[in-house]
């Protein structure tokens, strides 16, 4: 087929903020938002703040709604 194939569901790390306390449902919001907005079912792997590389520009890019 056409370009890069992904089999769902795609596997998505996200960094949660020091004060969070339910990871079970910041997982469960992070999954549905994913879903409801980009139709893609997603597997969130929560990681510990400053746990994931930093990039220039990617605070830019990241907008928190919680």
């Amino acid at each position: 087929g056409e370009g890069p194939v992904v089999r769902p569901p795609l596997r998505v790390q996200v960094e949660y903020g020091p004060d969070e306390e339910d990871l079970d449902g910041l997982r469960a919001d992070v999954e549905q938002a994913l879903r409801d907005k980009l139709i893609v079912k997603a597997s969130v792997d929560l990681v510990p703040p400053n746990a994931l590389p930093r990039w220039e520009m990617k605070a830019q890019l990241v907008r928190r709604r919680r």
